[in-house]
């Protein structure tokens, strides 16, 4: 069973050697600092009090976990300890971040990488961890600087990436940094689903999921913005008339330029959903306007490019010489891109030939319920 952390019964040990400073980029932000010695660190400027200092040993930085979850932005309860299994795990915007004491691994969505380093216990019973790799997990960098012993936290920098619909248009549009390569170039299909999902179930009008992992638990995700019936407006407001206490002016929303008794469809967040079910977050991109995926059919290069309001998609490959196109146009609401599902599910066209696996489920009109089921391939085991 976890359990919450205690307030000093944790420490994280940042994997650096001392060497001289070499700053990030200058668009990167000083976003925390910590202090040899030192029982106060800085986020953005602001102070906050520590009940312990951090420290060197062996060339190693040892700063106190709970408070650099707190400057990387981790609530409390994103912070978490599993006594029996001696494991740390640390979530915070659907990324988690898993250690265990003695295993020079670091699990960041269930995929595993390397370190030069394995969590351990010193005296007094205190837990320390490499935190070079907790920070890069959640997107910030690392760096020491000797003149003023400081550990140094700087937040992700503006990748830069612009999705060119002109190069999209004439197959030259390239991976964004950091997107993944499929493990297997040969394969149709190029990762293997998410052991994090094996089902999805979400409700119009709300922003939450239920979703229940390959191990049976169940937990609950937030989507970044509520679930939404749409379509024309004739369509809409029939659907408000027939189902008053689902539907109603909150949860509903007209698509313009859609003819009457077009079809209609629930629409569901994208980026979270992708991310659950196994899809590469470095592998997305989305402007505002514009969403493009790579990494299709095992090849990074592989891109799908879809508009706001558009069912048009834009990609360097076919689908066995047929043009892909979504049943529904793809929405941008609060910021995020949303899409579509009614007897046909637009996840299919977005994620096909991406994860190996089947997409089954839909939307039940009745109960304002969308549920996905993720079916995977024949020899394929979730990761």
């Amino acid at each position: 069973m976890r359990k919450a952390f205690g307030l000093a019964s944790l420490l994280v040990a940042f994997a650096l050697a001392l060497f001289a400073w070499v700053p990030p980029g200058p668009a990167a932000e000083l976003h925390a600092k910590f202090v040899i010695g030192k029982t106060t660190y800085w986020v953005k400027g602001q102070g906050h009090s520590m009940d312990v200092a951090p420290f060197v040993e062996n060339d190693r930085t040892y700063v106190p976990v709970r408070f650099l979850a707190y400057a990387l932005g981790v609530p409390e309860s994103g912070v978490e300890w599993d006594p029996a299994a001696r494991k740390v795990t640390l979530t915070k915007d659907g990324t988690t971040v898993a250690l265990v004491v003695g295993r020079p691994t670091v699990w960041v969505n269930g995929r595993a990488r390397a370190m030069d380093v394995a969590p351990l216990v010193i005296p007094p019973g205190r837990t320390v961890l490499p935190a070079r790799f907790v920070a890069e997990a959640f997107g910030y960098t690392v760096v020491w600087d000797n003149a003023t012993r400081s550990v140094l936290v700087y937040a992700p920098e503006p990748s830069g990436y612009r999705i060119d619909m002109a190069l999209a248009r004439a197959g030259k549009l390239a991976p964004p940094p950091g997107a993944v390569a499929p493990p297997d170039s040969g394969n149709t299909f190029s990762f293997p689903p998410s052991k994090k999902c094996r089902t999805l179930e979400c409700r119009v009008g709300s922003r939450y999921a239920t979703v229940t992992d390959w191990d049976g638990n169940t937990y609950t995700v937030d989507l970044g913005t509520e679930c939404v019936l749409a379509g024309d407006a004739a369509t809409v407001q029939r659907a408000k008339e027939w189902y008053p206490h689902i539907y109603n002016d909150s949860n509903t929303y007209v698509i313009p330029g859609l003819p009457d008794n077009s079809l209609y469809a629930v629409y569901v967040p994208f980026l979270k959903v992708a991310e659950l079910i196994g899809v590469p977050k470095g592998n997305v991109v989305w402007d505002g306007e514009h969403l493009a995926v790579f990494g299709y059919k095992g090849k990074l290069a592989n891109y799908q490019v879809f508009a706001a309001g558009s069912r048009e998609v834009v990609a360097n490959f076919s689908d066995y010489g047929e043009k892909i196109s979504l049943v529904h146009p793809l929405l941008a609401r609060d910021g995020l891109p949303m899409y579509g599902t009614s007897n046909m599910s637009d996840i299919k066209p977005l994620c096909c030939y991406m994860l190996r696996c089947f997409y089954d489920g839909g939307f039940n009109h009745e109960t304002g319920v969308y549920r996905l089921e993720i079916r995977p391939l024949m020899g394929t085991t979730p990761q």
